[in-house]
């Protein structure tokens, strides 16, 4: 049996956009409809009979749309819109001539952010354009949110239960305390004010706003080596206004699309990339500042120091101090104990170029 089709795009078509302006969000979701009518015959079986066709036959046929694969695109006005997949399709025979079938299939973009803290930073309503020549002709879309991570802060004001400074300057502005110990005080026999130096157990934390960024655009290729050499990467240099190594490609996601081409319809691939940007930075040896991003920062605290005749010592328990280890300078000394530790940068995450004008590549 080898059926012929013929397919025949109809004038009757649907279009719609839906958005999403909910929590401050700006959004929108694009769909459309195509009906096909397929006429089936086969010239070689003299005896081909409606019997021999079903729908899932038509479902197949050259020309009809596969869900997940295809875009959008009109054949009749040479336009299309790449970001619109189809999304599903129905068959149904006509009853008046059961060789021949209707085909319904729906269109849709990827449907609008349905968190608060995402919203997209370019237009998700894209129009329809003439077939692109290149893949870079296509417009990427970008989506940025915030999310938080936890932050060890080594000083901080406090406040008592009375909601006023525990130490302040006398006109009521709080003084930075160490968050190493508990600022209370007490007095010795001799009326003394004594700094107890009981330590705090559990480390002092802030959040830290971090930016995500989700970019999708199509590539010509993507393959299982890209994914690899693309995926937990730090940019190489300064990419959309932040510096080097402040983000990171966390996600990537890839799937073939058949896009109507000014060549002709094409295989590409549809590759969204998600990109968290840190640009976190500590204080170190007090008078810089030591860039830290997704790397991973260790404090210069140890349980040995150098003396005075670069002898190797170990740090003495004693009342006032934090235990058997303190903190350290870059050199090996010993360091004030109630001043903030300075830290080492360990890269850990490798680099990789982001800018496609730079041979990389993402195109924003």
């Amino acid at each position: 049996m080898a059926l012929t089709y013929e397919v025949c795009q109809m004038r009757e078509t649907g279009y719609s956009a839906s958005s999403n302006n909910s929590g401050g969000m700006k959004s929108c979701q694009i769909s459309l409809t195509q009906v096909y009518r397929v006429i089936v015959t086969d010239p070689a079986n003299a005896n081909f009979a409606a019997d021999d066709v079903t729908d899932v036959h038509v479902a197949f046929a050259p020309g009809i749309p596969i869900v997940n694969y295809h875009t959008w695109y009109d054949s009749t006005t040479n336009v299309g819109i790449p970001l619109a997949v189809c999304n599903s399709k129905t068959v149904r025979r006509l009853d008046s001539n059961a060789t021949v079938f209707e085909v319904t299939c729906a269109f849709a973009t990827e449907p609008g952010k349905q968190s608060k803290s995402q919203e997209s930073e370019t237009p998700s309503n894209p129009q329809p354009e003439t077939p692109p020549t290149s893949v870079t002709d296509i417009d990427p879309v970008v989506t940025r949110g915030v999310i938080g991570r936890d932050i060890v802060m080594h000083g901080a004001p406090a406040y008592g239960p009375d909601g006023l400074p525990v130490f302040d300057d006398g006109q009521g502005n709080p003084f930075v305390l160490s968050t190493k110990f508990l600022p209370c005080t007490g007095l010795d026999a001799q009326g003394n004010e004594v700094d107890l130096k009981n330590e705090i157990e559990q480390p002092v934390t802030r959040k830290k706003p971090l930016l995500q960024l989700t970019i999708t655009q199509f590539e010509d290729t993507f393959t299982d080596q890209d994914l690899l050499d693309r995926c937990y990467k730090v940019n190489l240099t300064a990419y959309r206004g932040f510096v080097i190594k402040a983000a990171m490609i966390t996600n990537i996601n890839a799937v073939a699309q058949s896009v109507q081409m000014a060549a002709g319809p094409a295989e590409k691939y549809r590759v969204t990339y998600t990109i968290l940007v840190d640009d976190y930075t500590v204080v170190s040896d007090a008078n810089a500042t030591l860039f830290v991003g997704h790397a991973a920062a260790v404090p210069l605290i140890g349980h040995w120091h150098l003396d005075a005749n670069d002898d190797a010592v170990q740090f003495q328990q004693t009342g006032a101090g934090i235990g058997a280890v303190g903190l350290l300078n870059l050199d090996g000394t010993a360091k004030d104990p109630d001043d903030t530790p300075d830290y080492v940068r360990f890269d850990t995450v490798e680099e990789t170029e982001f800018n496609l004008a730079a041979g990389g590549f993402l195109q924003v």
